[in-house]
This record gives structure tokens, C-alpha cells and sequence, in this order.
């Protein structure tokens, strides 16, 4: 499994560099420039691509788990209450989708356009209860906020344990119908083809794996104390970086004001070198006002270039629109009607 994460990795990092035609907020945030040569947006898609996999992880170890259990001759463990809660019109204890795949396979040629950060937001998948006064005995469900896969899923029958043997739902979705397998421990997979609706009309979806964890609230609170200590090591390491970086601009400060002292002592010297030699006859006044000004103009220009440095250019502001991206590609049209 490792190798396998590790080949994926090096083929998105190792991936042909594309010029990106929209600015989403994040080129703002860190004032990229036209068409994010450095690559900024694939930097965060790659995060967010290794987060997904971290996730896709433990659901990976639930699976390895019920494999050991089933050698061993155990018997398979239940799965416990997979249904959906309402409280009012806030579902609990639904399921949460993730997958690196989706990514790595489907929008993997769009790894420099896309930011795949408002592509994965609130995916969910929800079952209902068989034995509420709504459903007749059979358990249904709905895949929600995910456009390709969103839709129904009709009445099936609920296992009762878990296996590695998938069941096929059908659904409302363009997909018809997805494979489900259960691990117990509130982990599942799916699996399911994906693409537009001229992909499949010419036969041209992608499959993908998609790993579901229910969102008990034991489970969501663990993982927010997970996600507590993750941003308090992060927040200590950047206070960290910041004092490390405050104080070698510090350092910096100085070593320029030694310079500078050190030049000022120099240019003092030279001048009263030349106020001597002008004592003594050496040289005239005109040749002493002369080199007098040589030096001052060296010292207005040493200035200047410091002032230069000092300067630092502040960051675009955002003419987002409400999706939060604008299109490059029409300032590169201004700017072609303009020359």
C-alpha cells in the first residue's frame, strides 16, 4: 500500500506543469502573478491530496483488520447503527466521503486549474432506517453535495455484518449503481464510475474508490482533539519560524547599521584627509568642493538603494467573484486589445 502511495505521489509531483487561466483566492493571499508560474495551486491541491490519503488510510486499516479477523476464523462484526439521525433539519451520524482517487484519477488533469479545496467541501452520504414509518422495511439513502454522484439510493437490504464481498445499490445517479463493502468500526468504502454526462453517453467514465467514515460523535470528537493538537503544534512551529525569522531580520539590521557606521567613519577620514591636503597647499578649493560632492552624491545613491530595498510591494486586492476565482484568461485578452 505504501508503494502504491509513494508511486501516485511521484507521479503528481513529477506531472507536467500547466498554466493556470483562473486566480482563486489563494494567488491573492500569497500575491501570485499571472498564470501561477511557481505553481502555488498544485502546492496546496498536492496537501490536499495527501490529507485525503491519510484519511483513506484508516479506513485501509479497518479493512486489514477485518481481513486478519476473517483468517483467524473469527466471526465477522456487526455493523452497528449505520442509519442516519435527524435533529431537525441537521442530519448526525451520517457518513463522510473522501478519497485521494478522485484526484489522482478523475481530476488529475486538472490539478493546475482546479482548487480541489472547493470541489471536496461537504460530501455525504446518508442511510435511513428500515423500521421507520417511512421507509417499509428496506433501507434507502441519498449521496449529497458531490454533483457527479449526487442522487438516491434506492431501498436495498442493510447487511448485518461486515464483509469483503461488496452489494450493488442502485441509485438515481448518473453512475445507476454503486458497490458498497462494510468493515464494521464505522468504516466503509464505495465505489462507483464518474464523469459528465457526455462521458458516459460515450462510454467514458472513470471508476473511483470512495472511503465513507459515520460521523459518530465520539468519532468527531476525537478527531477534533486530533485536529486541536495537529493546529497547536503548527501554530508552534510557525511562532517559531517567525521568532527565527525576526531575528535574523534583526540581525540583518544590524550588520547594516555596522556597515553603515563603519562607511560613515571612512567617508569622515577621506574628508579630513582632504581638508589637510587642502591645509598644505596639496589641492585647491575648487578640487576640494569637487571630491566633497563626488562623495555626497555616493551617499544620496546608497540611500536611494536602501529606501528601494525597504520598500515592499503590497499584496493585489481581490476582485473575487462569488465562486471565489477570477479568470485570467480575460486580462490576457485586455491585454492583447491593448497593445
Amino acid at each position: 500500500m505504501e508503494a502504491a502511495k509513494s508511486e501516485i505521489v511521484s507521479k503528481i509531483e513529477s506531472a507536467p506543469k500547466e498554466t493556470c487561466r483562473h486566480r482563486y483566492d489563494l494567488h491573492y493571499k500569497v500575491n501570485a502573478p499571472k498564470g501561477d508560474p511557481e505553481g502555488v495551486l498544485r502546492g496546496v491541491n498536492i496537501y490536499g491530496i495527501h490529507e485525503n490519503m491519510e484519511r483513506d488510510a484508516q479506513v485501509n486499516a479497518a479493512f486489514a483488520s477485518l481481513r486478519q479477523t476473517l483468517e483467524e476464523g473469527k466471526p465477522a462484526p456487526r455493523i452497528e447503527s449505520p442509519y442516519v439521525k435527524k435533529d431537525g433539519f441537521l442530519p448526525d451520524e451520517d457518513w463522510e466521503m473522501f478519497s485521494s482517487e478522485v484526484f489522482t484519477k478523475y481530476l488529475y488533469d486538472e490539478l493546475d486549474e482546479v482548487d480541489f479545496k472547493y470541489w471536496e467541501q461537504n460530501r455525504a452520504l446518508e442511510f435511513y432506517d428500515p423500521n421507520s414509518k417511512f421507509h417499509n422495511g428496506k433501507c434507502g439513502g441519498i449521496i449529497d453535495d458531490v454533483k457527479e454522484l449526487q442522487g438516491k439510493l434506492k431501498a436495498f437490504d442493510m447487511p448485518q455484518h461486515a464483509s469483503l464481498e461488496p452489494i450493488t445499490v442502485k441509485t438515481t445517479s448518473r453512475c445507476r449503481q454503486i458497490k458498497m463493502w462494510f468493515a464494521g468500526n464505522r468504516c466503509m468504502r464505495i465505489q462507483c464510475e464518474m464523469g459528465s454526462k457526455a462521458h458516459f453517453r460515450n462510454g467514458w467514465p472513470t471508476t473511483v474508490v470512495w472511503s465513507c467514515i459515520q460521523k459518530t460523535k465520539e468519532r468527531q470528537e476525537g478527531e477534533a482533539e486530533e485536529w486541536r493538537v495537529k493546529w497547536a503544534k503548527q501554530e508552534e512551529e510557525a511562532k517559531a519560524k517567525e521568532a527565527k525569522q525576526r531575528q535574523e531580520q534583526k540581525e540583518k539590521e544590524q550588520e547594516e547599521y555596522r556597515k553603515q557606521m563603519k562607511d560613515l567613519e571612512e567617508n569622515a577620514k577621506r574628508r579630513e584627509a582632504l581638508r589637510r591636503k587642502h591645509e598644505n597647499g596639496e589641492i585647491n578649493s575648487s578640487e576640494l568642493e569637487e571630491e566633497e560632492d563626488d562623495e555626497e552624491e555616493d551617499e544620496d545613491s546608497e540611500d536611494e538603494e536602501l529606501r528601494e530595498n525597504d520598500c515592499s510591494s503590497a499584496p493585489a486586492e481581490s476582485p473575487l467573484s462569488s465562486v471565489g476565482e477570477q479568470d485570467w484568461t480575460e486580462t490576457e485578452e485586455e491585454d492583447k486589445n491593448g497593445n
